[in-house]
């Protein structure tokens, strides 16, 4: 009895009380599982010992290996009376309608949060108010989508048009009859040019009949020039808005009678632009100017 005691404190079976009540001999012939299930073993031997567990077999019927074999039948019989004891411990799982009952609520609280998370994000937008003056017509209308053929020049043309006349801008009166040499245009001719060309250019691309551009030739002041500068861009702003695809698409008759598309007049008059810019860039830094738009690195 004394070996028996001596193994099973060895293993941690046995209790003291099982030593002081004399039963530690049937406990010891029992496994834990046993112990805890009430059930004997027959395949306990005379000295306590739980016999192997047999070897594991594939689905095929083969053997996992000596190794394989060895290794997982001791970690079962070791590791079975532990799950079971932690099982014990665990609450029973819900039933079927509870389960569905907390799915439920599961998914009302989630659309409740996302609701108020929607509430938050456009709750500073309702509350602002217009301070400023209000848009100019049809600053509000939606652009062209990002994959029409049309979106990538009209940005070009507002870019074109905001160099022109943030350049025309800084340019003084005094200066508008500078020409770098005799043979090219003055300030106020070449932006009494441009003014021509837009109304041109746009006036293909909507169909309008406005005239000569001679009657342009009779500016003089710069406060003339710059307004009328201005209203010609506010005409192609004009045209833009009543442009769509198709209209674009249209065959229309080009500068020396040829057939073009509609919309390649918008294409003339960003080259047109571009091209008296880059003039006037160079008139601005002759007079020890510096561009609006290479400013920030000067």
């Amino acid at each position: 009895m004394g070996g028996d005691v001596e193994h099973a404190a060895h293993v941690g079976m046995a209790t003291p009380r099982a030593v002081q009540n004399g039963t530690l001999q049937n406990n010891s012939r029992r496994s834990p599982e046993d112990v805890m299930t009430g059930s004997h073993d027959s395949t306990v031997d005379q000295r306590g010992r739980k016999a192997p567990c047999p070897p594991r077999t594939s689905a095929s019927g083969g053997g996992r290996g000596a190794h394989g074999d060895r290794a997982s039948g001791r970690v079962s019989c070791y590791l079975r009376p532990k799950l079971m004891r932690v099982r014990s411990c665990l609450p029973a799982p819900p039933s079927l309608a509870r389960t569905g009952g907390m799915m439920i609520n599961d998914t009302l609280m989630r659309s409740l949060v996302v609701a108020a998370l929607a509430l938050l994000w456009a709750a500073p937008g309702m509350a602002q108010t217009p301070s400023g003056p209000a848009p100019a017509a049809g600053a509000g209308r939606p652009g062209f989508p990002a994959t029409s053929f049309l979106a990538p020049t009209k940005t070009t043309w507002e870019s074109t048009r905001a160099l022109v006349l943030g350049l025309a801008d800084i340019i003084p009166e005094d200066k508008y009859d500078f020409r770098p040499t005799p043979a090219v245009r003055t300030f106020r001719e070449i932006l009494i040019h441009l003014i021509g060309e837009n109304y041109t250019f746009f006036s293909r691309v909507s169909g309008d009949n406005l005239g000569s551009n001679a009657r342009f030739d009779a500016l003089r002041s710069r406060a003339e020039i710059m307004k009328a500068l201005q209203e010609s861009y506010d005409y192609g702003a004009r045209v833009w808005e009543g442009l769509t695809e198709e209209k674009a698409l249209e065959m229309v008759a080009g500068r020396g009678g040829q057939q073009v598309q509609r919309w390649a007049a918008i294409l003339g008059v960003i080259h047109d632009n571009m091209n008296h810019y880059g003039n006037l860039v160079v008139y601005v830094r002759l007079n020890g100017m510096v561009p609006p738009r290479s400013a920030p690195r000067n």
